[in-house]
Parts: C-alpha cells; sequence; structure tokens
C-alpha cells in the first residue's frame, strides 16, 4: 500500500472530527503509534469535554 502523507492541519481536523482510535484504524496504524505521532508534531488533540461536544453534534 502506497504511503500517505497528511499535512499537520489535516491531522488536526481527523483528530478533531473523529476518535483517535476510528482515524488510526483508517490510517492502518495502532491508536498509540498515532498519539505520539500527534503529540511529537504538537498537534493539539480535543480534551475530554471537547470530545464530547463533539460527539454530540
Amino acid at each position: 500500500m502506497p504511503e500517505q502523507e497528511l499535512t499537520r492541519r489535516a491531522l488536526y481536523d481527523l483528530v478533531r472530527s473523529r476518535p483517535m482510535t476510528k482515524v488510526a484504524e483508517d490510517l492502518r496504524i495502532s491508536d498509540v503509534a498515532l498519539k505520539k505521532i500527534v503529540t511529537s508534531i504538537g498537534c493539539p488533540r480535543p480534551t475530554i469535554a471537547e470530545r464530547e461536544t463533539i460527539d454530540a453534534t
């Protein structure tokens, strides 16, 4: 499978729009790997309160 290249903004949008486990599944990596990538590039993750708001919409 060809490698996928995401910009920081695209990754930010993905992480904000869906649970990280689902994003990781789509990218075919573990959720732990995704968390490490997001943290290493300084991409903010939603807080629990923000996640509940996102999930409610």
